[in-house]
Order: C-alpha cells, then sequence, then structure tokens
C-alpha cells in the first residue's frame, strides 16, 4: 500500500513520542489531570488501559490527527515544568481547532504561571464561552480565584464545577478549601468529610485556620481530629504545635508596651465558636508530637487573671488523656 511521505511522517512522530512516554514519567501533573500520560493518551486514541499502545488496525485511531497529538505533547511538557514548548504545542492545537477547550485551558494557566494574570483569566473566561457548564473550565477558572485570594468567586465557580461533575473528588475538595477562606467551615466540613473522612476534614481545616492565623479555631478544630480518631498522629502533633503557638501569641499581646495601655488579646480573622473543618493539601510530619497537658478550654484573657494567675493556673491543669 502505498503512503504518502507526510503521512509517513506524522506516523513516526506519533511513535517516538509514544515510546518517549513509555520510557519516562513526568515529575509532576497537570493542574488538574488525574490521569498519567499514558493514560491519557489510551483515553485520547480510544485504547483500553491493558494495551494502551495495541498496533491492531481497528484500535489505531487516526495517526493524522496531529492536534490530537500536540495536545498530548504539550500537556506532558507543562507537566514536566517545560512552559515554552508547552505554550508552542497548545497554541497550535488553538489555531487548528479555536473551540478546544483543553489548549484554550492550558494557554490560560501557562499565562498564570508566568504572571500574565489578566490574559490567563480572560483565557479562563474564553473557554467558558464555548461551554459554560463545563466542569473543567468552571474548575480551572475557580482555581484561578482562589490563587488570587478572590475567596467569593472562587467559591461560586467552584460550587458550579462540584454541581456539574458532583463525583470529582478534586473539584469537592477545593470547594471546600474556598469555603474555609470565606468563614463557612460548617459548609467545608460536609464536602471535606466526603472526600478525606470525618477526623481528617477537621484536622486538614485545622491546617487551613492555622495558615490564615486563626490559632483559637485551629486549635478546636485539631481537637475534633483527634478525639474522632486517636490514631491520626499528625493532628496530636499539630494541636501541640498550635497551642503552643496560640499561647505565646497571647502573652505576647498581653505585654505592656511602654506608653501603651494592655488590651484585650485579639486573633484577626478568628471564627466564634467550635465548627467542624475540611481537608486540604497540605503534608505534616509522620511523627507525632509530645502530648500537651493544656486544656485548651481554659484559656488566659487579660481581663480574666493577672499573668502569674494564669501560669499558676496552668501549671496545675490535669492531663488531656
Amino acid at each position: 500500500m502505498c503512503v504518502s511521505t507526510n503521512a509517513w511522517i506524522r506516523s513516526v512522530c506519533l511513535l517516538a513520542l509514544v515510546l518517549t512516554v513509555g520510557c519516562q514519567s513526568p515529575r509532576g501533573r497537570v493542574h488538574t489531570a488525574a490521569e498519567s500520560t499514558r493514560s491519557y493518551f489510551a483515553r485520547m486514541f480510544g485504547r483500553g488501559t491493558e494495551n494502551p499502545y495495541s498496533t491492531d488496525e481497528e484500535d489505531a485511531g487516526d495517526p493524522d490527527d496531529m492536534s490530537t497529538v500536540d495536545l498530548a505533547y504539550a500537556q506532558w511538557m507543562e507537566a514536566d515544568g517545560n512552559l515554552t514548548k508547552a505554550r508552542e504545542h497548545y497554541a497550535r492545537v488553538a489555531g487548528e481547532r479555536p473551540e478546544n477547550i483543553e489548549a484554550i485551558l492550558g494557554l490560560a494557566r501557562i499565562d498564570m504561571m508566568s504572571g500574565r494574570t489578566h490574559e490567563a483569566e480572560q483565557g479562563f473566561r474564553s473557554a467558558l464561552r464555548i461551554d459554560p457548564s463545563s466542569p473543567q473550565a468552571l474548575h480551572a477558572l475557580g482555581q484561578f480565584y482562589a490563587a488570587q485570594d478572590r475567596w467569593p468567586e472562587a467559591v461560586e465557580t467552584l460550587n458550579k464545577a462540584m454541581l456539574a461533575a458532583p463525583t470529582e473528588k478534586t473539584y469537592r475538595h477545593d470547594l471546600a478549601v474556598a469555603l474555609v477562606h470565606t468563614g463557612d467551615v460548617n459548609g467545608a466540613v460536609t464536602h471535606f468529610v466526603r472526600t478525606v473522612g470525618d477526623a481528617e476534614a477537621h484536622y486538614n481545616v485545622g491546617l487551613i485556620l492555622r495558615e490564615t492565623g486563626r490559632l483559637r479555631d485551629a486549635q478546636e478544630q485539631m481537637l475534633l481530629a483527634v478525639t474522632k480518631n486517636p490514631e491520626l498522629h499528625q493532628a496530636q502533633y499539630w494541636l501541640d504545635e498550635i497551642r503552643s503557638e496560640y499561647e505565646t501569641a497571647a502573652v505576647a499581646d498581653a505585654t505592656p508596651q511602654p506608653g501603651l495601655p494592655v488590651t484585650p488579646v485579639s486573633h484577626q480573622g478568628a471564627l466564634q465558636g467550635s465548627r467542624p473543618l475540611s481537608s486540604h493539601s497540605n503534608a505534616a510530619p509522620q511523627s507525632g508530637g509530645s502530648h500537651s497537658t493544656a486544656n485548651p478550654a481554659s484559656q488566659w484573657s487579660p481581663d480574666e487573671m493577672s499573668r502569674p494567675q494564669w501560669e499558676q493556673k496552668r501549671n496545675q491543669r490535669p492531663p488531656l488523656w
């Protein structure tokens, strides 16, 4: 059978790319992808996972579809950190297929990583104009808002993504993270429990609250995590750490400064009451810290007692366990 030179070159390029992917694993993953590059090729070419690179004629896909190859290569380069090559191939696909959402989102992600925030937002919005109900486009825009600390917009957009794809745990997890940042801890824990479990939900929310400086509420959430799962040693470690940070901050805030009156302890952004929380991508040390004997329900405030009285009360607290 006679094969044109152009078709033969394309087939060789495709084969070389597939063989290269089979020998290497990218160091990271595409921003929202849950599939490896190998699985991605299998999906794009319609092949089974048992033998994704079968050469059977009925399972070979379309070797002339270089847009498909360019898109796969662009995502691979993005995951590998080669943004120049990724942009080049995303742009090629977008030029050939102007309504290809994956290529448009890829270009927008690269703009965001390159500091071109305005262009990135326009790119994400362009993908949504093509398909306003696309879970992938909604999630990407929501993550962009989260990266810009635009949390109310992130919650609104990520909620739409979650509703459009309710079984996608990544969307639900990212929505829960955004909800904690807006103060809706109860809403966040509902979603976190469905993605990571009950005790782990409180643990992860506690980490988010600690990062944002809400130490008192972070302490409460870590205590809930330890209470619900005493084997969650990371939670015990961070409970001890957060208690120490909270007490240090309380003493520092209450120390009189020359010429300044003593003011009550204030923790910026603290949520009122004990509320359940959710999960986060931060990892805690695997080894548990020493158990604290402090009682988190008994906190010192300069309005209640003097510092020597507080120290004496602290030393007399019964063990937590």
